[in-house]
């Protein structure tokens, strides 16, 4: 009896399942809770381990739908000036939890440069690079070195794919 016990609370405290981040997104993307201002494209870690994604829409989708729904021209100048240069929002969800803010990249060459933040004293910020052809990106956590110029010192990669339209998305 107490050997059916034990294995009973050894098979509780160890889940034989444990969700991805492809089983997390599924569930939010069912329900309609996903981002709809920045899920355009879904993005997945190649580490079948990780329990993160991201979403993600350009300022070129933006521009497009107002343009076409005749809405750009009425917008001001700021807001064209922004729209023109270029950006990237994406929402990042922790085990099915969106994060709180959505982070904006802006254009930097051929990739996209978040904002320059300090953590711990440390001066960092990430910069993705997203191929639109392979849909494969890479994730990059660069760090200011002694000589004040920055250098990616993590890199995670993985691919991304389109969110489908069939079910509506919440927005904010």
């Amino acid at each position: 009896m107490k050997v059916r016990m034990l294995i009973v609370a050894l098979a509780l405290a160890h889940p034989v399942f444990s969700q991805t981040a492809r089983n997390y997104y599924d569930e939010l993307y069912k329900a309609g809770g996903l981002d709809g201002a920045a899920s355009m494209y879904a993005c997945f870690d190649d580490r079948a381990e990780s329990t993160e994604f991201f979403t993600f829409v350009t300022s070129d989708v933006v521009k497009d739908y107002l343009i076409e729904n005749g809405k750009f021209a009425a917008l001001p100048a700021a807001q064209k000036a922004d729209l023109n240069k270029g950006w990237l929002h994406t929402r990042v969800y922790f085990r099915g939890v969106p994060a709180p803010n959505e982070n904006v990249f802006h254009k930097d060459g051929d990739a996209w440069g978040g904002k320059k933040t300090v953590i711990n004293g440390v001066p960092m910020r990430i910069r993705l690079m997203i191929s639109m052809q392979t849909l494969r990106y890479s994730r990059d956590l660069e760090f200011l070195s002694a000589v004040r110029t920055l250098h990616a010192d993590t890199a995670t990669y993985g691919r991304c794919e389109m969110v489908s339209p069939a079910v509506a998305q919440k927005t904010y």
